[in-house]
Order: structure tokens, then sequence, then C-alpha cells
């Protein structure tokens, strides 16, 4: 269960007796950062990585855009997050699609020139 929402952490330790594996915020969380996590769990997870793996690689890419308080990943005792998978690679497998990057990444190089429309002619 992932609880994609600031001050969530308490929450999902609470959840963690309940469910296998609880996600959950410490603080408060940008928004860019909390979509930026979803999307690439989730396509980790769809992609046939472990629930373990694929919040380590979200974790990773949060950190490298700046994001001091990664969420925080509970599991039940008895549970391992690693043998925790939403589907199997070879049962579903997605195709390959871009490199997973920040939206508001800009490629290295001269910035665009702004767009002003004209003004009309008289």
């Amino acid at each position: 269960m992932v609880l994609n929402a600031c001050w969530t952490e308490p929450l999902a330790k609470e959840m963690a007796g309940l469910v296998p594996v609880a996600i959950g915020w410490e603080g408060q969380v940008p928004h860019a950062h909390a979509c930026t996590y979803a999307r690439v769990f989730y396509r980790n997870l769809a992609e046939g990585d472990s629930v373990l793996s694929a919040h380590a690689t979200a974790c990773k890419l949060l950190a490298l855009i700046g994001c001091t308080t990664p969420p925080v990943l509970h599991s039940t005792p008895g549970h391992l997050p690693e043998a925790h998978f939403l589907i199997a690679a070879s049962d579903r497998p997605v195709p390959p699609g871009k490199p997973l990057k920040p939206r508001w990444y800009r490629p290295p190089g001269p910035p665009r020139k702004p767009w002003f429309p004209r003004p009309p002619e008289t």
C-alpha cells in the first residue's frame, strides 16, 4: 500500500500490520516528488521488479532530483518486501519505454528562445 501524501509515515507503520508492505512519507512532500515517485515505482512494478527493488529505484531517482526526505517502506514481520511482486515479468511483458526522468528535465544545451505571439498587423 502506497500512501503518497504528506505526513503518512506513521499511518503506513500502523497499516504494515494489516497489509504485507506499506509506504509513507515522513514529512511534507512537493507534488513533483510525489508524482515522480509514483511514476517510477509503479512502472518498475509493472516491469516485474519486486516491491523493494521498485522502491529503491524510485528513491534513488528522488535523491538525484534533490528530495531530502524519501518515503519509508514498512513491512509486516515475516513478510519480505523483496519477495512481493505485482506481476511476473514473463507473464506480462511491458513494452520498453523512454528512460525515466523528471518531467521538468531539460536536456543540456542552449536555452530555447521563448515564443511570443506577433502583434496583429494594422
